[in-house]
């Protein structure tokens, strides 16, 4: 016969045995979002929460937490040439510390410009301009700014993607080794 407290301790311990197991096989860059809100389970992710959602990042650095460079797209309203951004992380938000033009690295404006979630008004702006499913971003937390910063994104063939949209350069943003 199933012993039905063995059961309800399983299932009781089964999310932190699900975050254990998720942190020890992602990458020391990997973020795990714990997801929850008020009448609803607690989820583990890989990929941000939606916004009506409380999110907790759990583990050290974070999906965006990196370099990236975004080569222009001349379709998009935005500067030109190739762009090198590093993002690091800070709490459960990141920080834009540095920006460059890949052509010219000697010039690196440098900073702590902090950034924060994306709104669902910012994140439908961004669908709609640009014709993206985006899924939730981050936005530079300054007055005016707007919706400038990094999303996730689908592509066409169905894959996640990050994109940069910033007053310089407007495009797909790879991650690249930081300079």
């Amino acid at each position: 016969m199933e012993d039905p407290l063995a059961r309800r301790s399983l299932r009781l311990a089964a999310p932190g045995l699900l975050a254990a197991a998720m942190l020890g096989a992602s990458a020391a860059d990997a973020a795990i979002y714990q997801c929850s809100g008020k009448g609803s389970t607690t989820i583990f992710s890989d990929k941000p929460c939606p916004a009506n959602r409380k999110q907790t990042r759990i583990g050290p650095g974070g999906d965006l937490a990196g370099c990236f460079e975004i080569e222009d797209v001349a379709e998009w309203d935005g500067g030109s040439g190739r762009w090198i951004l590093r993002i690091a992380p800070d709490g459960d938000s990141y920080q834009l510390r540095e920006y460059f033009a890949a052509d010219t690295p000697g010039e690196r404006p440098a900073g702590s410009t902090p950034l924060r979630r994306a709104t669902l008004e910012e994140i439908d702006a961004v669908a709609l301009q640009y014709r993206l499913k985006v899924t939730g971003g981050y936005v530079l937390d300054v007055a005016g700014a707007g919706a400038t910063g990094l999303f996730h994104t689908w592509n066409h063939d169905g894959a996640m993607q990050v994109v940069g949209l910033f007053p310089f350069a407007n495009g797909i943003a790879r991650r690249v080794t930081c300079p």
